[in-house]
């Protein structure tokens, strides 16, 4: 018995010291719907007596590893259809599509403004959409229908 409320006191101790993000859903008639109802309470229990902080905004996918899959697939049938290299036409279509972005560095007091490259794994699931769509125009071959790919 002791031992099950010490490990009730170092779970509560230990959720209370993390931060979660929780996900759900706003349904609509304005009421939050949690995907992890039973966590949630378990994380507002463990802060019982406790200040928090609470932020709620929309959430915005990146794109997913099954869409990036799928552009592989794409390039590769450019691959095919042009005998361009897949890794080369990412790297060109990347460059050429995606603006690059600029930060400054400062050591030992001089400072320099560097180009980070552009890279598809920060876009959103719409960028990375428009972004394929710009490819097929540049390309001129048809993005395959996903249905009908296995990617």
């Amino acid at each position: 018995m002791l031992k099950k409320i010490l490990m009730i006191f170092l779970f509560r101790h230990y959720m209370a010291r993390i931060a979660r993000k929780w996900f759900g859903r706003v349904d609509d008639k304005g009421k939050l719907v949690l995907s992890d109802p039973d966590g949630f309470m378990d994380q507002i229990r463990a802060l019982a007596g406790k200040d928090v902080e609470v932020i709620v905004k929309r959430f915005i996918r990146k794109r997913t590893i099954k869409q990036n899959s799928f552009y592989w697939v794409y390039l590769h049938l450019i691959e095919e259809e042009t005998g361009n290299d897949a890794n080369y036409l990412h790297e060109y279509f990347r460059d050429k599509h995606l603006p690059p972005r600029f930060v400054e560095v400062t050591l030992n007091g001089v400072t320099a403004e560097i180009e980070i490259r552009p890279t598809t794994t920060e876009l959103l699931t719409d960028q990375f959409n428009e972004y394929m769509a710009k490819i097929e125009m540049e390309s001129g071959i048809p993005i395959p229908n996903r249905e009908q790919v296995s990617a």
